[in-house]
């Protein structure tokens, strides 16, 4: 192993750099969990939203999947990362359950922040996009089934 030919000061051992090693494959670990559920649930929000709205009201199947998302995300790797991989800092001597919330709550707020920030520009960009290059209007979207059927 690679760590085993490297140069390390005198009277220091492995078991430093072995307990980050753990901590980081559980939060890698939490957050790919956490995030492919995430993905899962908004693709099938926005296209849950599209259908309901018949292709209109972009800004609610942008906002929608994704706020409902990253709700799932933020929650999902907290909980791993506690329960499963151990690696958040809570704090013995308190209740668990208002730590963990606070981490969720945290997490979430900074995300939905972000997500309502950049709803006006990826509007203004999907209006421009459209036009530039001559795609139909909200209401019209493109499919991909023909136009006229086909013999």
């Amino acid at each position: 192993m690679a760590w085993g030919v490297l140069p390390v000061m005198d009277g220091s051992d492995d078991s430093t750099f072995r307990t980050i090693q753990q901590l980081s494959f559980g939060s890698i670990g939490a957050s790919m969990v956490a995030y492919l559920s995430a993905q899962f649930v908004d693709v099938r929000l926005f296209h849950f939203w599209k259908r309901l709205t018949k292709g209109k009201a972009l800004w609610l199947r942008n906002n929608g999947s994704t706020l409902v998302s990253q709700l799932v995300d933020t929650s999902a790797v907290v909980l791993i990362s506690h329960y499963g991989a151990h690696v958040l800092p809570v704090q013995p001597e308190r209740s668990v359950l208002p730590q963990l919330l606070s981490f969720i709550g945290s997490g979430y707020l900074f995300k939905v922040l972000a997500a309502l920030t950049d709803t006006l520009p990826f509007i203004w960009l999907t209006g421009w996009l459209r036009e530039w290059l001559e795609i139909p209007g909200e209401g019209r979207e493109l499919t991909t089934e023909p136009t006229s059927p086909m013999h």
